[in-house]
């Protein structure tokens, strides 16, 4: 059986210096030329129940294994109770997975994973070990769970895994994290929403309705499910404690290791209270957000979170955390100060003015001009159907580190990097982040009501595109155009960790020579440290390869810690290069199509 085939290399062209250090982000919208054609429907009318603004999410995945990254779109109308009039556009009600073609345009598999629950979120992970991934979506009423059969059909395995829940979820992440080699899942739920009683937010003044304020209901406490490792889940939620369950409006999650312990972790993002921050104690998830600094902003009042990522955004070898919120609430970047704990310092690295006229929803941490450091992009659009600002632009915001470090080092500032040299702990002191929307193109400044975002590289370029998805609008497919500078590319596959990999980490150093010597230009010499991760963003999935941008370096020291402890040096690459590692064994680099056995 060889299911599993990766995309050959592309040759990307060494952009000149100039460019890698004032690169602008630039993508176009491609969704006509591709086929992406996908329109989603609330299948509200005037009530204006508070789930229909909310919108739906989007995943990258591979589905059929043959190295192209597909699409899976997350439809919503009509109302779950079937009261959407006959009048109202609501759509079909289904889900939609597009298959790519070799030729990079996208193609509709109908019945595939198409649920037609009320549809909110998704996240892909391949739970069963089995090679192939599987869809879970989260619904206002029952979530599905659908297995990939591998033969290019789906089953809804919802009711026998035991993961059907009927409340309002919205995001989901998976993680090993009781380290026995299987998946277990998380799901983050919103508030207490019931049709039947829902009551109406009227503005007398203007004689409307409009949604109501989530302040109005009480959340729903979050959901853990332990795998049994025969397809099967445990609901485990008694042993996150520490949280109010009335508290709980949660509209992302992100997994990731808070506290350096090596035990995987939950950051959840709730609408209008504290963010939740579980800390895994082995027996238990311990929610400590406020007394770590991850529960509130700089003001000490609890934000109207809706997205999250996480990266290392400054190159400290740590990992920063990006939270979005409502308008006048600026984004919040939380950077670790010692192991488990946070501070904001959104104003500190440019966030805090160029985002507090927006309402953020999707947030993606990612390179997309390839210059070596992670840029921020955020799908923005307000809730409320009247405000003036109901439609948004996205925003794109360009990390300046690289630049910011070169000048360090030709100030004496900071030691040039090169082997023996003592890790950096310089941290830029200028603005980190620069708001470069205007120059990223028409398809980033058209004003819609976005949600999801996700990032893969369909077209494998080199260069990270974005897939959008829009409040009763169409999905976009935005290609990435910029002049970027030169990437390596990794699929990871474990055998004695999970197949997906998650929570594995690659140490990526770009070098001008084997030895990984360089001269000062900010990014070569330097360590990227990259997590493979399902979650994040809002209520979507970005595709699980690790691309890694090295700016002008023509070569990469990688190194891979798996999720279990082991370690595997790769030595040195080249730049472009796409990498397939399957735990334990040699890595595939790719001058062709690359074929290879399930990993388990």
């Amino acid at each position: 059986m060889l299911p599993a085939l990766f995309l050959a290399a592309v040759t990307w062209p060494h952009a000149n210096e100039a460019a890698a250090q004032q690169t602008t982000i630039r993508f176009e919208d491609v969704s006509a030329a591709a086929g992406v054609s996908f329109r989603h429907h609330h299948g509200g009318t005037e009530r204006r129940h508070l789930p229909q603004t909310m919108g739906a999410g989007v995943a990258w995945l591979d589905y059929d294994q043959d190295g192209r990254a597909d699409l899976y779109l997350v439809e919503s109308g009509p109302l779950p109770d079937g009261s959407t009039p006959a009048e109202a556009e609501a759509g079909t009600g289904a889900n939609e997975l597009l298959r790519q073609r070799p030729d990079g345009t996208f193609a509709a598999i109908p019945g595939a994973a198409a649920d037609p629950g009320y549809g909110k979120g998704v996240s892909v992970a391949d739970y069963d070990n089995d090679g192939y991934p599987d869809i879970f979506v989260g619904n206002w009423g029952a979530n599905a769970l659908y297995r990939n059969n591998g033969d290019g059909t789906f089953s809804n395995v919802s009711s026998a895994a035991g993961v059907d829940d009927p409340r309002l979820t919205f995001s989901s992440g998976w993680a090993d994290f009781d380290g026995d080699g299987w998946l277990d899942l998380f799901a983050v739920n919103y508030v207490r929403y019931e049709l039947a009683t829902a009551v109406v937010c009227e503005d007398r003044v203007r004689g409307i309705i409009d949604y109501c304020h989530p302040a109005i209901f009480d959340g729903q406490k979050d959901t853990l499910y332990t795998s049994r490792g025969d397809g099967t889940f445990i609901d485990r939620s008694e042993a996150l404690v520490g949280a109010r369950d009335i508290d709980g409006k949660g509209l992302a999650v992100t997994i990731m290791d808070l506290d350096a312990d090596g035990r995987l972790d939950v950051y959840v993002a709730n609408d209008t209270t504290p963010n939740f921050a579980y800390f895994n104690r082995g027996d238990r998830f311990e929610e400590s957000g406020e007394m770590t600094g991850l529960g509130v902003g700089d003001t000490g009042q609890p934000q109207a979170g809706m997205g999250i990522d996480f990266g290392d955004v400054d190159g400290n070898g740590t990992f920063e955390i990006v939270v979005t919120n409502f308008e006048d609430e600026p984004y919040n970047l939380y950077r670790s100060i010692a192991p488990g704990f946070y501070v904001d310092e959104t104003y500190a690295v440019g966030l805090g003015t160029t985002s507090r006229s927006l309402l953020g929803f999707g947030v993606v941490l990612a390179d997309y001009d390839a210059d070596g450091d992670l840029d921020v992009s955020v799908a923005n659009g307000h809730i409320l159907e009247f405000a003036d600002d109901y439609r948004q632009p996205n925003q794109v915001l360009t990390n300046q580190l690289g630049a910011l470090r070169a000048a360090a080092e030709r100030d004496g500032e900071l030691l040039p990097p090169g082997p023996g040299a003592p890790a950096p702990s310089w941290l830029p002191a200028g603005t980190l982040f620069i708001d470069t929307s205007a120059g990223a193109g028409e398809a980033i400044n058209r004003r819609r009501v976005s949600r999801g975002m996700a990032v893969a590289d369909y077209d494998a370029d080199g260069r990270l595109d974005l897939a959008v998805t829009n409040v009763n609008d169409r999905a976009e497919l935005l290609r990435n155009v910029s002049d970027a500078g030169n990437s390596i590319t990794l699929r990871l596959r474990g055998r004695t960790s999970s197949r997906d990999a998650v929570g594995a980490e690659v140490l990526i150093t770009p070098c001008h020579a084997a030895d990984c010597a360089s001269p000062v230009d900010g990014v070569a010499g330097y360590p990227q440290r990259h997590p493979v991760k399902i979650g994040s963003s809002f209520a979507s999935q970005s595709l699980l390869d690790v691309v890694a941008g090295l700016g002008l370096a023509t070569r990469a020291h990688v190194e891979v810690r798996w999720p279990d402890g082991q370690r595997e040096d790769l030595g040195t690459l080249p730049a472009t290069a796409r990498v397939l590692l399957i735990q334990g064994r040699a890595p595939v680099v790719s001058g062709g199509l690359i074929r290879t056995a399930t990993a388990r």
